[in-house]
């Protein structure tokens, strides 16, 4: 299992990444917008609770007028 690193996700084309890294029982993961941290699951594996977390980011960016 990794403590860090980098996970991408691909939407419309575009990919967008983020890093991650675990701490404390927490992974956080940054964007180059925000950084968010979630606690660490023993059913999910660091890399995928980031892949899950980069997508929330993204949705809720896209809800976001500009």
């Amino acid at each position: 299992m990794a403590d860090s690193g980098e996970v991408t996700v691909e939407r419309g084309g575009k990919q967008y990444g983020a890093t991650y890294a675990v701490r404390n029982g927490m992974v956080d993961v940054k964007t180059h917008t925000e950084t968010r941290s979630v606690e660490l699951s023993p059913d999910q594996a660091p890399e995928a609770i980031a892949r899950r977390v980069l997508n929330e980011i993204l949705n809720a960016q896209r809800d976001i007028p500009h």
